[in-house]
């Protein structure tokens, strides 16, 4: 099974001057009422070897339960990708990579082909990016190498925008909202 997902431009983290600091919810524990593997347990490799932005702060932990819930079984890259640790991978998770500095790429270029070839093998990528525009940049190269291009722009959105902080980045969805058939 062959698939790419990349998510450009997620409000996760907030903009360099947010007032907003993302806390994540460690009583959350998400369940899957039926999972999709039961018998089998397909490898996630989760990246944290790219300067990733919240390794040990439980920032990802609540879709790492959600995807353990379906039946992954989820493994921590802490180092360059290579062909050999890839071959372990069905599933290839990276968020929040930055890179030494704004101008340049998280990844080298021998990692993107590495990456490339590994997905078009059947290697499954879910890359997602964000702002500021060190998160922006540092995984732009390797999203390009799969024809995906974006710009580094804010989200914003004034009628869900959360009252009394001055930061129209942080948005708020009520519970019916985000459950609304469409």
């Amino acid at each position: 099974m062959k698939f790419i997902i990349i998510i450009l431009g997620l409000v996760l983290f907030g903009q360099e001057n947010s007032f907003a600091k993302l806390i994540p919810d460690s009583k959350f524990n998400p369940r899957v009422p039926t999972p999709t593997f039961i018998s089998e347990h397909p490898n996630l490799c989760f990246d944290q070897g790219h300067l990733n932005l919240g390794p040990g702060d439980g920032r990802h932990d609540p879709v790492l339960k959600l995807l353990e819930s379906d039946g992954y079984q989820i493994t921590i890259l802490k180092s360059a990708f290579d062909e050999k640790t890839l071959e372990a991978c069905r599933v290839l998770y990276i968020s929040s990579t930055m890179a030494a500095s704004e101008d340049q790429s998280g990844f080298t270029t021998q990692e993107i082909e590495i990456v490339k070839t590994w997905v078009e093998r059947g290697g499954g990528l879910l890359l997602m990016t964000d702002h500021p525009k060190m998160l922006a940049i540092a995984p732009e190269k390797l999203a390009n190498a799969f024809g995906v291009f974006g710009s580094i722009k804010t989200v914003e959105d004034s009628k869900r925008t959360v009252t009394g902080l001055n930061d129209p980045t942080v948005i708020y969805f009520s519970e019916k909202e985000m459950n609304k058939k469409t």
